[in-house]
């Protein structure tokens, strides 16, 4: 079975030719916001954005939670988002100490879903303390 390949890029990435990324990958997800420190867009994200849909790459956006409002946090990520078009996911990146996780990535999925009509996905790392 094939395994699609893809990376998750922000504004740490710096500029990202996004042509030679789909001669190596199949998708790109882009950080749209992140609620750690305060509630913010990323800064690349619509040059990301633009220049990931123009090389053709699948893909989607992520939040990356900052363990706040649950509700805020999703309202900044749709609204960061904007436009989703066919085939592109959203994401919720979980790396965050919470005394009830489970509780917040419900709130902030059902939300999103709410507001767009779109299942958001979760992910996380092994190392990630819950």
């Amino acid at each position: 079975m094939a395994q699609l390949q893809g990376i998750d890029v922000s504004r740490w990435q710096g500029a990202i030719d996004f042509g030679a990324v789909r001669g190596q990958k199949q998708f790109v997800i882009i950080k749209a916001s992140g609620g750690d420190g305060g509630l913010y867009p990323d800064s690349k994200f619509a040059d990301n954005k633009a220049q990931r849909r123009a090389a053709g790459l699948l893909g989607g956006f992520y939040h990356f939670a900052g363990a706040g409002d649950p509700i805020a946090e999703a309202d900044k990520f749709v609204e960061t988002v904007g436009d989703v078009q066919a085939g592109e996911v959203l994401v919720l990146d979980w790396e965050v100490s919470h005394p009830n996780p489970v509780a917040w990535c419900l709130q902030f999925m059902q939300h999103v879903e709410a507001r767009t009509g779109i299942k958001p996905l979760i992910y996380m790392n092994n190392g990630t303390v819950l």
